[in-house]
């Protein structure tokens, strides 16, 4: 039978993959956001360049969310995939 302290780290990594599952899933919906807001802000602009304000929409958006959301979204944003050199 397991005792309490085989299952304390077992435990704690559990609830670190829960909070990082749950700070991902925030920053997935900021980007969602993010990218809708600049589409609808890029197409109603009557001046200026839309691909400009697109992107400058675009960053204002994750720029105002929370510092730990914003690290996480910046992270999901840049992030390629595992990649294979053959």
């Amino acid at each position: 039978m397991a005792t309490y302290e085989d299952l304390s780290p077992r435990r704690e990594r559990s609830i670190r993959e829960d909070k990082l599952m749950k700070l991902r899933s925030k920053a997935l919906v900021l980007l969602r956001e993010a990218l809708h807001v600049a589409t609808v802000s890029s197409e109603a602009t009557k001046t200026g360049d839309p691909k400009k304000v697109w992107k400058a929409t675009y960053e204002a958006v994750i720029a105002s969310a929370p510092p730990n959301i914003r690290i996480m979204a910046n992270f999901l944003r840049n992030y390629y995939g595992q990649r294979s050199v053959y």
